[in-house]
């Protein structure tokens, strides 16, 4: 008789395991619908402002970007998942965080110093080439 209770109870055990991972799974379905639902929202948003011609680095764009980082860390959080790996699933979000940072200008010093530099090294190497034709024209026999 023992075994018979003891059979039933893992057969129990494992209907409730199974219903557990059905209803973990139909949850799963819907939270992952809200999550793109509103993440959705977020890239569209990003793509309007780009559309509009809102340059990078834009105070819109910072807060989009940390809202849908916001959003991914809740969804990896609540499922367990890894948030780098959601993330690079995720195409929209990498455009998204490279429109939020301002693009870095170029360093006009030192450019400015370097031409600066450059150009009178330049002439005196060219004039340095043209004396030395110039001597073995004349050392050849040249007038």
């Amino acid at each position: 008789m023992s075994d018979v209770t003891q059979f039933t109870r893992t057969t129990a055990s494992t209907e409730a395991g199974f219903l557990n991972r059905k209803w973990k799974m139909i949850l799963f379905f819907f939270y992952k619908r809200a999550f793109e639902s509103k993440l959705e929202s977020i890239l569209s948003a990003a793509a309007g402002h780009e559309g509009n011609s809102l340059p990078p680095g834009d105070h819109h764009y910072q807060l989009l970007s940390a809202e849908a980082e916001s959003l991914c860390k809740e969804f990896a959080n609540r499922w367990g998942l890894d948030i780098e790996l959601l993330k690079a699933r995720i195409a929209g979000l990498s455009k998204l965080e490279r429109l939020s940072v301002p693009p870095q200008g170029m360093n006009h010093a030192r450019l400015a110093c370097f031409g600066m530099v450059a150009i009178p090294v330049l002439c005196f190497l060219l004039g340095a080439v043209a004396g030395l034709i110039h001597l073995g024209f004349h050392l050849v026999g040249g007038r």
